[in-house]
């Protein structure tokens, strides 16, 4: 398998910003994800998110204050919630109806504008979990019928979970499964009208027999996953998109009993969401970085 990656053109701003992502969430503690040991504040249980259906999935919006997440028991499903600030609790969360089935949806991402999202689900039948594409006009809009044609050479026979598209749409990281646990794939496009290529596994992971969970910083630098049995977090850094990622480091901080899955990123690196089941259910947990 060749190194680097599949048409992974440079399309930052030539200021290095994000279009569509508040600058002041651009980037304040991922000096310290690239140092290779970040320290965490104690985790907590994001308390008013403790439903009692099992949850999974975070992905939290550039805005910061968007948390989307899947919720079930049997047939999950997405929801979303907001906060008013960093240091308020979440609102009541409302299901994504016009994104739910009958069967399982889950692993919502979505661009920083706000109109492109994937998902996985099992809704594509024989091959089990697939990938999704939908489209939405802006914020507040409803989204359109879930799409599987972008995903014509990524769709396999094997499960594709986890999906995590980057803020401009181009580029999509995700976990198969494979005879041996999951890997990470990562595949890319020219425009969003196109159709993925042909993924690849990332380069610089399998370390693990189970490697699953991708979720990257906005300049895709940083990396966090979940490996091992039991689920446990890890992170790997590179200086530039384009190179392979260094050694797996385990976030020792945020560890503990049972599995530890599900990671994601507040936009400027600072906060940490992430699912584990350590008081009994899988809920959702949080932790900041310590400058």
């Amino acid at each position: 398998m060749a190194c680097g990656r599949l048409g992974f053109e440079n399309r930052l701003e030539t200021d290095g910003a994000i279009d569509g992502v508040p600058d002041a969430l651009q980037g304040d503690c991922w000096a310290v994800w690239k140092t290779g040991a970040p320290r965490f504040s104690t985790p907590v249980p994001v308390a008013e998110l403790a439903l009692p259906d099992k949850q999974g999935n975070p992905w939290l919006a550039p805005d910061g204050r968007t948390l989307y997440f899947d919720s079930g028991t049997g047939d999950t499903e997405i929801f979303r919630t907001t906060r008013a600030a960093r240091d308020m609790p979440f609102g009541t969360p409302e299901q994504i109806t016009e994104l739910t089935s009958a069967v399982e949806d889950t692993s919502f991402s979505m661009t920083a504008d706000n109109t492109l999202a994937v998902i996985s689900s099992s809704r594509g039948g024989a091959s089990g979990f697939d990938l999704f594409q939908t489209q939405r006009a802006g914020v507040g809009a409803v989204f359109d019928p879930v799409d599987a044609t972008p995903f014509g050479n990524v769709t396999s026979s094997e499960n594709e979970f986890d999906s995590f598209l980057t803020p401009d749409g181009l580029r999509l990281y995700y976990a198969q499964s494979a005879p041996t646990g999951q890997v990470i794939q990562t595949t890319s496009r020219q425009q969003r009208s196109d159709v993925f290529r042909l993924p690849q596994r990332l380069m610089g992971t399998g370390t693990f027999a189970v490697e699953a969970d991708p979720k990257l910083d906005l300049h895709e630098l940083v990396l966090v996953f979940s490996a091992n049995i039991p689920l446990q977090l890890f992170a790997a850094v590179r200086g530039v998109s384009d190179q392979d990622f260094g050694t797996p480091f385990a976030l020792t901080d945020l560890a503990g009993p049972g599995h530890d899955a599900d990671p994601a990123f507040s936009p400027d690196g600072c906060e940490l969401f992430w699912i584990s089941d350590r008081g009994g259910d899988r809920d959702l947990y949080h932790a900041n970085v310590i400058p």
